[in-house]
């Protein structure tokens, strides 16, 4: 079997599932039990990993099918909270709005 066939090893898993949540790769990897002092090098590694985005990708699938989300579902949805951040005058909430929506169009890389 090539290393490509193997399923994740359950640390793997583990992590899998705390950067799905979290979106946070180091915290991640020490909560999926790697070395605290090693995590962000060993959650490099498993970013890297062809088993471990293919396992990522097919989490985030399933979430937007549960949920029904589209990227043009949440575009209008955001675009509604910067009119009602407008509205309350909330210039922070504007901002975090615009922040999201900006990622979602791609003008920021991804982290």
């Amino acid at each position: 079997m090539n290393d490509a066939d193997r399923p994740l090893t359950p640390k793997q898993r583990k992590f899998v599932e705390e950067y799905s949540l979290s979106g946070k790769a180091g915290a991640a990897a020490v909560e999926a039990g790697y070395a605290e002092k090693s995590a962000k090098v060993s959650a490099s590694r498993m970013l890297r990993s062809r088993r471990v985005q293919e396992a990522l990708a097919a989490r985030g699938a399933d979430a937007r099918a549960k949920f029904n989300l589209t990227r043009d579902g949440l575009v209008k949805e955001l675009l509604c909270a910067v009119d009602l951040a407008r509205e309350r005058g909330d210039p922070m909430a504007m901002v975090a709005a615009a922040r999201e929506l900006g990622r979602l169009c791609g003008f920021y890389p991804a982290t």
